[in-house]
């Protein structure tokens, strides 16, 4: 059906394309972060400080 097609490879590639986009947006920033401190390499912490709405109202 695909005998010397570029179809299946474009599909490959497409279809890596995709879990490589998905798999890089599902991972946490691990920018400024010591990833050998279990604390700090938990997902969903993130070495910025954010502000809160007590810092904001501090003058």
């Amino acid at each position: 059906m695909f005998s010397n097609s570029w179809i299946p490879v474009a599909i490959y590639m497409s279809a890596t394309m995709l879990i490589s986009f998905i798999a890089t947006r599902m991972s946490p920033e691990t920018l400024n972060r010591d990833l050998t401190d279990p604390e700090d390499a938990a997902h969903g912490k993130s070495g910025i400080i954010a502000v809160t709405s007590e810092a904001q109202h501090v003058q």
